[in-house]
Parts: C-alpha cells; sequence; structure tokens
C-alpha cells in the first residue's frame, strides 16, 4: 500500500483544492502524487415516459468546445446536502423539469487516478415541466430530448464524450432501465 508522508495544499478555491503529497512506495520508494479534491456531484439521467432522455449542451470551457451530457453538478466545497437533494436542484435547474421519482442507481469516481471526487447516479422518472435557474456559467445552456438509439449514435461519432455520461448510460442498460 502506498503510505502518505506529508502533504501541502498548492492551489485552493471554493470549487477544488489541488494538493501534492509525498508518499513511500511499499518497496520504501520515494514516490510524488498531485491530487485534486473536489466535492462529489449529482449525475441524472431524466426519462420521459417515452423512454427518451432529456440531455443538457453548453459550453464546456476546459475542453474548449460544446458537450452535450446528462445533468450533473454538485455544491461548491462548502457546502454538503444528501445526494438526492443535489439530484433535484441540478435537475431543475438545469433541464427545468422535476421528478415524481429520483431512484439512486449506482456510485461512480470520477477519475481516481488523480481526483478524489465521486458522484452518485440518478434515474429521475415522472418528469413535470418547469422553468430552469441556471447558474450564470450556464447561461447558454440548452436541453432538449433524444431516443436512446440517437444517443448510442451520438455517442459512436464523438458528439458525446463526456464519460460521466457514457458511464451512467451504460449502468442504465447494463440494469435493464434503459
Amino acid at each position: 500500500m502506498i503510505r502518505k508522508v506529508s502533504s501541502k495544499t498548492v492551489y485552493q478555491n471554493r470549487w477544488m483544492t489541488v494538493r501534492e503529497d509525498v508518499t513511500q512506495l511499499p518497496d520504501g520508494a520515494p514516490g510524488l502524487y498531485g491530487v485534486i479534491d473536489k466535492p462529489d456531484f449529482a449525475a441524472i439521467v431524466p426519462m420521459h415516459t417515452d423512454g427518451q432522455i432529456q440531455l443538457v449542451e453548453q459550453y464546456r470551457y476546459p475542453v474548449a468546445r460544446r458537450m452535450w451530457e446528462i445533468p450533473q453538478g454538485g455544491w461548491p466545497s462548502k457546502r454538503t446536502a444528501p445526494a438526492l437533494d443535489l439530484a433535484n436542484a441540478e435537475l431543475q435547474e438545469e433541464t427545468g423539469f422535476r421528478a415524481a421519482h429520483l431512484d439512486h442507481i449506482g456510485k461512480f469516481h470520477a477519475n481516481p487516478a488523480m481526483c478524489s471526487q465521486a458522484y452518485d447516479l440518478f434515474l429521475a422518472t415522472g418528469l413535470a415541466a418547469g422553468k430552469t435557474a441556471r447558474e450564470a456559467t450556464e447561461q447558454d445552456m440548452q436541453t432538449r430530448r433524444f431516443t436512446f438509439d440517437e444517443i448510442l449514435a451520438m455517442i459512436d461519432r464523438a458528439e458525446i464524450t463526456c464519460a460521466a455520461s457514457i458511464a451512467a448510460l451504460g449502468l442504465l442498460r447494463l440494469k435493464g432501465k434503459i
């Protein structure tokens, strides 16, 4: 097992902390890890009664492109609440929909090689339309319904590359929910 010898914060803002950990490997050799600590988030697959899935599209600054993905998000690092509350808030904020049922489907780690962040996946059904409440960074967000076959084709054409979205849809398919 890798043992932490020391740790120091090298960057911090309200959304994340980046730390550098000096480690010792099992054979005694020294090691170094850069770790991103972020609060967990919620990912939601909103499914309409006809089986279509509501996606959102927005500009993702780190990859410099617009992306289709499932609704997802988290609180700033100082705020905490149950994952179900976060899922409800993110669904309404990004799509305007409210769900009669939010079923917890699973838990994932976003990128365990470099980040402590995990996320809870929910299937939202019994959708009722309402108004969005988007953050300033989401002001150009769009939302639209797609069939599962359309989504698969978008994944195949690399139009959907969000790992959280692809993993969520894959798990739902494995569980027979899609």
